[in-house]
């Protein structure tokens, strides 16, 4: 049926060369006059844009109750005109979702727009990119929003229009969240080839110096490590200070995390207060590098997987 506003319609005719149809709405006292082809020998379908007398639209008033519809033949000249399948119908344009909320990560979505008209996408977000930005009828439009580096949500409008029709979607964005240190337990196996001596055991003869530093001693070249790490009692089975790092790459300037902890003579790392090592650090692959004052560094060949507990020999 006819609705207020904007409407379309089509219609099926056939006939011979020169012949033609008029549809006439007569809408309140105002007649308005759509004219379309009857030529062909078989049935072919038109819509209101096709009219070729110039008139394309029908709008129906909000006063406007009653429409009266009246089809003559225009132009004759021979044979039969037949016409079939007039359907009125009123444009439409409406999406799936409304509202679309991603992650700070970013993300891809499919909207569907339903229509029966041409449409555009209008939008100015320099963060969202929508591909198809044109279509016809009914299609599935693609949303990707980038990542939020930003520590504030953020949120913006597509609007999809066409004949006088919209409808919009808001997105919306999560603010960027740092992803936080977690507790990694260093369980490691170390033995110093100067002090090794059988059964996997090394001697504790440097611990067993006077001048054995209660305090981590890489304060100087080439490691350069001022950290507070300090012991009050040293135990008999101390082998010595070790310095741990981990890396983002092979480069020293890509450390994330470095700490002086205690060589036990059976092998085993301890920090301070006698207990396994715990590193701090965003879960993720680093290199291990371990130093000693009197051996050469030591770095793991390949990333190790830090997320609860590292083991290693």
């Amino acid at each position: 049926g006819i609705e207020k506003g904007k409407n379309d319609f089509e219609i099926w005719t056939k006939g011979s060369p020169g012949n033609f149809i008029e549809v006439d709405f007569k809408i309140g006292s105002n007649h308005t006059i759509f004219k379309f082809p009857a030529e062909n020998s078989f049935w072919t379908k038109y819509c209101i844009g096709q009219s070729i007398n110039g008139t394309t639209i029908l709008s129906i008033p909000e006063d406007i109750s009653l429409v009266n519809i009246t089809i003559t033949c225009s132009n004759y000249l021979s044979g039969s005109v037949k016409i079939s399948g007039m359907r009125l119908q009123v444009n439409y344009l409406t999406v799936n979702a409304n509202e679309l909320n991603f992650l700070f990560t970013g993300g891809n979505e499919e909207v569907i727009v339903s229509s029966n008209i041409d449409w555009n996408v209008i939008e100015n977000l320099e963060w969202v990119s929508i591909l198809p930005s044109s279509g016809s009828n009914t299609h599935n439009i693609s949303i990707e929003v980038d990542e939020n580096l930003d520590t504030q949500p953020r949120t913006g409008t597509i609007t999809i229009e066409g004949e006088g029709l919209s409808c919009s979607v808001l997105i919306e964005q999560e603010a960027y969240v740092p992803s936080q240190p977690i507790e990694i337990l260093l369980n490691v196996n170390l033995f110093l080839e100067g002090a090794y001596e059988s059964n996997r055991n090394m001697n504790s003869v440097l611990s067993a110096l006077p001048e054995f530093p209660i305090d981590q001693p890489f304060g100087a070249e080439p490691w350069n490590y001022y950290g507070i790490e300090t012991i009050s009692n040293i135990s008999e089975d101390i082998v010595d200070w070790i310095l741990v790092s981990l890396r983002s790459s092979t480069e020293k300037e890509d450390e994330i995390f470095k700490k002086a902890f205690l060589l036990k003579a059976d092998g085993t790392i301890i920090d301070t207060e006698g207990n396994t090592p715990v590193v701090f650090v965003l879960e993720g692959e680093y290199y291990l590098v371990i130093e000693q004052r009197n051996h050469l560094p030591i770095m793991s060949a390949n990333k190790l997987d830090f997320h609860k507990t590292i083991s290693l020999e």
